[in-house]
């Protein structure tokens, strides 16, 4: 072997050594395929796959975007079998949190998902004019900023006690089963339209009026 191919053997063999890992940042998403391109130095990659937390039966979509920085690997400094292996903090996009204890996620749109285990406190907050939902089969339950949504076959509220600080509407049969006991709180009383049937007897501390005037103590 002359010693110019031997310089020019040397040369690729540094090159490859020096192309196993590099930092970059991406500079386009294809996400149809799940390849993105990234900016090392002067080198542009061509389309390369990213890793992800599960690609089996479970599988996971968070996909580095464009300004994400992101470490490469190549096996044999062979660019074109590069894989983007994980992304790494900068200035421009620090870590969202400084806590060992605080697993967090912080999305473009101001939305929070996290855990800190120290406080055993689970947060998860979207932006105004956004909505969480759970659903389980045909029962969901949608939050929003302006109400609250319970859809569901059945519904059991196994509490001991209950308090509603505003009115309350039901719009079907109303059925109780050990009393009722209220009072008007400074309005109108109790206010009933129709009909209504007492299997038993009724007990008044005042007047029972009807509307001409008799009451339970009188009658014209």
């Amino acid at each position: 072997m002359s010693e110019r191919n031997l310089h020019q053997d040397m040369t690729e063999a540094e090159r490859r050594i020096s192309n196993v890992a590099l930092m970059g940042q991406v500079v386009a998403l294809d996400t149809a395929r799940a390849r993105v391109r990234v900016q090392a130095g002067p080198i542009t990659t061509g389309w390369l796959p990213f890793a992800t937390s599960r690609a089996g039966h479970d599988r996971s979509w968070h996909p580095p975007e464009p300004g994400e920085q992101v470490l490469l690997v190549a096996p044999g400094g062979d660019l074109n079998q590069a894989v983007v292996v994980g992304s790494i903090y900068r200035s421009e996009h620090p870590a969202p949190a400084d806590s060992a204890d605080i697993s967090r996620t912080l999305f473009k749109d101001g939305a929070v998902m996290e855990y800190d285990r120290a406080q055993h406190h689970w947060r998860l907050a979207v932006p105004a004019g956004g909505k969480i939902v759970l659903q389980i089969g045909a029962t969901t339950l949608e939050l929003r900023d302006d109400g609250t949504t319970l859809s569901t076959p059945k519904l059991l509220a196994n509490a001991e006690e209950s308090t509603f600080t505003g009115t309350l509407l039901v719009k079907k049969l109303f059925t109780y089963l050990k009393g009722l006991v209220g009072k008007s709180g400074g309005g109108a009383g109790a206010s009933i339209e129709g009909d209504i049937q007492v299997n038993g007897n009724i007990s008044a501390t005042g007047s029972i009026l009807d509307a001409g005037g008799n009451s339970n103590h009188h009658s014209h």
